[in-house]
């Protein structure tokens, strides 16, 4: 009956020119529902829930000491709300490439041994390279000069940053499993999870946490990209009060700000 009612919905509706700005409202309204550009906080965005089902999953799989990378830390805001969810029985690795911001991170953190600070990026490869921004402590900072929605500037200050890949940081540390891995370095997520293919590979990173949207069109990266990487984790789309697995179609090919859990199957 219902796809019936749909059939006749869009035999009578759709594709007519008089009928455009109805479906384009509904559009916009679908996609703020899926909680497209909804999460400028850590609340509003949902992370507060998945950061809640990670620290219960790990529980449940008996993981008394995870370890976290959270790649693209900024001055620790998401750390901040890591610790009073995990509590500090964690070894979280914070990283921040730019100089100024890195200071502020230090300055968070300095009394607290279970944040390691660290000042690099991450990427595919190793070496040096451009960050760009528009202020000091950038919220937005990134590899790629991005037009700044909310500021309406590109950015255009640009400052000599390392990066490492995750591959070769943890061989170095002798760093065995990643239990979360959070990355928001605004278009250059794929980067950073390429440059860890062989800890996912081996089962060595239980999650994953990434954003997705308008940068990622700077950078040339799609959703599908990520499912290819992530082939062997269940995808979900954060939403404000839980979770939604996701199978890939190009009807997740929306460039608009939104983040995305991935747990590894089995």
């Amino acid at each position: 009956m219902v796809t019936k009612l749909l059939l006749w919905v869009e035999n009578r509706f759709a594709g007519k020119v008089q009928f455009q700005r109805m479906f384009e409202s509904m559009n916009r309204i679908s996609l703020r529902g899926m909680n497209y550009c909804r999460g400028y906080t850590v609340e509003l965005s949902g992370e507060t829930f998945a950061l809640r089902h990670v620290h219960a999953r790990l529980r449940a799989q008996g993981v008394q000491h995870p370890v976290v990378f959270d790649v693209g830390a900024n001055i620790g805001q998401f750390a901040g709300v890591l610790l009073s969810i995990f509590g500090k029985e964690i070894t979280c690795y914070s990283f921040e490439p730019a100089s100024s911001t890195f200071m502020h991170l230090q300055e968070h953190f300095k009394d607290t041994p279970c944040i390691i600070t660290c000042q690099n990026g991450f990427g595919k490869e190793e070496g040096h390279i451009d960050l760009f921004s528009n202020q000091d402590k950038s919220t937005i900072a990134s590899l790629y000069p991005i037009y700044d929605l909310q500021s309406k500037t590109v950015s255009t200050m640009a400052e000599r940053i390392t990066l490492r890949t995750v591959d070769n940081f943890c061989a170095e540390r002798g760093i065995q499993q990643i239990d979360f891995l959070k990355v928001d370095v605004e278009g250059a997520e794929l980067d950073v999870l390429l440059g860890a293919a062989n800890m996912i590979a081996q089962g060595q990173v239980r999650f994953v946490m990434f954003e997705f949207g308008l940068n990622n069109m700077t950078a040339r990266v799609y959703m599908k990209d990520f499912f290819r990487v992530l082939k062997d984790y269940r995808i979900y789309r954060i939403v404000q009060n839980g979770i939604r697995e996701l199978q890939y179609s190009e009807y997740l090919e929306v460039p608009m700000y939104s983040n995305y859990l991935a747990e590894r199957r089995g």
